[in-house]
């Protein structure tokens, strides 16, 4: 048996179950390590289920070159919307590669723009530090300069 689905992509029915079974078993695990109870696990599973067979209220379209996933995610509005959490703290991790080309990127930027010439260990420490407050100014910065202006701000930095 085939199932069908939005723009005729089809696939074998059982293909479809065993990969959601995996699936639904990897998301129960990730969703108890972010301190989840099982009730809410239950949840989240039934709303698996829907996102699944792309029911209400998760078959809105997503239109490229509009809609990102943050925003297509949030804007199901429903009370114990665990599926909606889980996706946004999934989509707010940086993917590995791109730290990476960042670091290199600040690492290019340091040793060149600035023409300075540091032992590995100090340069490491540098690109860690200014990397940590880049990944966390909104969560530092934020009670600090929410009652300034953008010129007043930028005259501080």
């Amino acid at each position: 048996m085939t199932v069908k689905y939005k723009d005729n992509l089809t696939l074998d029915k059982n293909f479809q179950d065993k990969t959601f079974h995996q699936m639904a078993l990897a998301t129960m695990k990730i969703w108890l390590k972010f301190g989840s109870n099982e009730n809410s696990c239950k949840i989240l599973l039934s709303q698996l289920q829907l996102y699944s067979e792309y029911n209400s209220p998760y078959d809105m379209e997503y239109t490229d070159g509009y809609d990102t996933p943050e925003l297509w995610w949030s804007t199901y509005r429903q009370p114990k919307n665990f599926i909606q959490k889980l996706a946004l703290k999934l989509l707010a991790i940086t993917s590995h590669q791109a730290a990476c080309k960042r670091a290199f990127s600040i690492l290019n930027w340091m040793t060149k723009k600035w023409k300075i010439r540091l032992d590995v260990n100090r340069l490491q420490s540098m690109v860690q530090i200014h990397l940590y407050y880049i990944t966390n100014a909104k969560l530092k910065l934020k009670f600090s300069s929410s009652n300034l202006s953008e010129e007043k701000l930028e005259t501080i930095l």
